[in-house]
């Protein structure tokens, strides 16, 4: 979380978290004057972490949580497996990583 891992090299890596992300961050309630409230209850592994130039190349991720993750766009996934089920802020982020993944371009 809230790290500088610009340039960093996991290439080849496994790299899996023991439990799969939670749908949401959030937790969502009632307040007793009757209005609704959220507060964020839990942070993904990559929360706000710096990826730019990060080489994922070749990695194996299971139960990955790329959200709220900076410069993601500019990491090096080519190669990397099991990104199908990661968790990331948008589909058109999701859908640029994978075709990365799979080598080929981002639309």
């Amino acid at each position: 979380m809230d790290s500088d891992l610009s340039h960093a090299k996991f290439n080849g890596s496994e790299l899996q978290w023991s439990e799969a992300p939670p749908e949401t961050h959030m937790e969502y309630y009632d307040n007793d004057d009757g209005s609704y409230g959220c507060g964020q209850v839990s942070y993904g592994p990559f929360y706000q972490a710096n990826l730019r130039g990060a080489s994922f190349n070749r990695c194996r991720f299971k139960n990955a949580d790329f959200r709220d993750a900076e410069n993601i766009l500019e990491a090096d996934f080519t190669g990397a497996k099991g990104l199908e089920d990661a968790f990331f802020d948008n589909d058109e982020i999701r859908a640029a990583v994978l075709a990365q993944a799979a080598g080929g371009s981002a639309a």
